[in-house]
């Protein structure tokens, strides 16, 4: 169930870091950011073999994730402690050192993930499931285009801490200083419980209105950068 509140506090980060990044005046950059930022709240589950991340990409992601688990030497430790986090943050840089649009591809198949975990949720028929997460993952990823790799790279290092930061809140923790053993907790309620439905709900409410005020008032320049991305 902490997925989707993963996704959502992620959009909310990356929505932050793409207005001071990109200024009000780059609503399609906004849009991506915020995207982006919510697939990088999915990514330390990675090491978690039944996950929606894990599960993605087919037998693709499966075995990625079964290595990722084996190097992180279970589920929420290496890849949610800064070691980790900072591998991640590595590796991106180093796939932007080898081509500046690979990080746009980055992005497209993290919005892609963010359109699975939203149509899990509408219960939408498979069929249609696919086709969202094409679309979406196709527009993000030519709008990530306009986005420089250093801010896409901070969006999803950023990301990944949110997601560390709201396992802190429930009674399993993170281990930030890993390989050191310790958790950090504040043990406010459990994975799944009614109290992390209520703060996930109140979160989609404050992403929306965020997104609603950030970009509502650029709607026809969003539409005109969309446009021209399709043409």
């Amino acid at each position: 169930m902490m997925g989707r509140s993963h996704c959502v506090i992620g959009g909310l980060v990356g929505l932050g870091i793409g207005y001071i990044a990109l200024g009000p005046m780059d609503p399609a950059g906004i849009v991506a950011s915020s995207a982006i930022g919510a697939g990088a709240g999915l990514l330390p589950d990675l090491d978690e073999p039944g996950s929606t991340v894990s599960h993605f990409g087919g037998l693709g992601t499966i075995c990625v994730s079964s290595i990722v688990r084996t190097l992180a030497r279970g589920h929420r430790k290496g890849t949610h402690s800064l070691l980790g986090i900072g591998v991640f943050g590595l590796l991106f840089l180093f796939l932007s050192w080898l081509s500046p649009h690979s990080l746009a591809c980055v992005a497209g198949l993290l919005a892609a993930l963010v359109a699975r975990v939203a149509c899990s949720q509408l219960r939408l028929l498979h069929l249609m499931r696919y086709l969202v997460e094409i679309i979406f993952g196709s527009v993000i990823g030519w709008l990530a285009l306009s986005v420089s790799p250093r801010t896409i790279i901070a969006i999803i290092v950023t990301g990944m801490i949110s997601h560390c930061l709201g396992d802190d809140l429930t009674d399993g923790g993170t281990p930030w200083l890993w390989p050191a053993n310790h958790r950090f907790s504040m043990h406010l309620f459990h994975t799944g419980s009614k109290t992390e439905s209520v703060i996930f709900w109140v979160l989609v409410g404050i992403l929306g209105w965020a997104l609603f005020v950030v970009v509502g008032t650029h709607t026809t320049t969003l539409v005109h950068e969309l446009a021209a991305q399709v043409r």
